[in-house]
């Protein structure tokens, strides 16, 4: 039921042309100015971070963007429908709602977090979709969705035991997915309803696990591989298989 996909560049549905160093391909790995943290020269946020064709500003309540989150909006701006919406869970710096909506002028959404959003905010506005997008301050545990096209996220989805050994600046609340990575994908398979999609970044090693609990709820999985060739989106189709 489940599938896997390796994708060579011509196939790809959106090359971004701005200028950037090598793809990493570990998707942890900080892209943040200033000693790789999300803060500048004391303190203040970092400003002009690259993802897909915009520049983002980050601020240490955020997760700092990586290159391989750009594949989940290269899936997401591929199947949204003419005039579609999508709801983008755990948006963080806003940075895949606002670069879709950069590239979809027909879209809208929504983006929700837990956290403040006054940097998602001013990442619509510096970027020109703020019109488009409506930032929710909320625990989406029992945030109350309306109906939407395709429900996005790139969810906390690293095991609660594994942080400790890892050099990264990004707030705990963005990286805990439990104790084995995979709370959020249950909470959002479970408590939220697309019409047509689910679109998740995931862990390099998840796609087994991503694809077994689509098994168990009936839904078809493809997998899309980042940057450096290992597994980092899944897509779920709303439709039941038989």
């Amino acid at each position: 039921m489940s599938k896997s996909f390796q994708e060579s560049p011509s196939q790809l549905r959106c090359q971004p042309p701005l200028a950037r160093g090598p793809r990493n391909s570990c998707s942890l790995a900080p892209l943040a100015k200033g000693g790789g943290t999300a803060e500048g020269g004391g303190g203040i946020p970092n400003r002009g971070i690259p993802f897909y064709n915009e520049e983002y500003t980050i601020s240490p309540s955020v997760f700092v963007p990586r290159f391989d989150t750009e594949r989940v909006v290269d899936r997401l701006i591929e199947l949204l429908p003419l005039n579609g919406t999508f709801l983008d869970l755990c948006t963080g710096s806003g940075c895949i709602a606002i670069s879709t909506l950069a590239a979809r002028k027909d879209c809208t959404a929504d983006a929700v977090d837990i956290v403040d959003l006054d940097i998602a905010r001013i990442n619509a506005e510096a970027n020109g979709v703020s019109d488009r997008v409506n930032f929710i301050q909320a625990d989406i545990k029992t945030f109350k969705a309306d109906s939407y096209d395709i429900i996005v996220s790139n969810p906390p989805y690293i095991r609660s035991d594994v942080i400790p050994t890892l050099d990264l600046n990004d707030p705990y609340i963005a990286l805990d997915g439990g104790s084995d990575g995979m709370d959020f994908y249950r909470l959002i398979l479970n408590r939220y309803k697309p019409k047509h999609y689910y679109i998740f970044e995931i862990g390099y090693d998840q796609a087994e696990q991503i694809k077994a609990l689509c098994d168990c709820i009936r839904k078809n999985c493809g997998i899309y591989k980042d940057y450096g060739g290992n597994d980092r989106v899944a897509v779920i189709t709303c439709s039941n298989f038989v």
